[in-house]
């Protein structure tokens, strides 16, 4: 898969992981890491976005356990 095409796919499903201030900007930082590898040719993580959203999610309530982290529960849900 050409990187053009890569960076397609992990922007439109970006849109479905709101914009906002820390920590919500490390969810999509860390998403954005997450599913780039998983889309390349020496992945470290699993082709499934649900599985990486939850990962994202879980990395950053390590940091800020208290955190409200909103992301599109259907779109995300419904992949599987």
């Amino acid at each position: 898969m050409k990187r053009e095409e890569m960076f397609a796919i992990v922007q439109q499903e970006l849109t479905h992981i709101p914009k906002g201030a820390y920590p919500q900007g490390v969810l999509r930082s860390t998403y954005w890491m997450m599913r780039l590898n998983s889309l390349g040719r020496n992945r470290e993580f699993p082709d499934d976005p649900r599985q990486l959203v939850e990962r994202a999610v879980a990395d950053v309530r390590r940091l800020v356990p208290s955190a409200s982290l909103e992301y599109d529960r259907n779109f995300f849900g419904g992949r599987r």
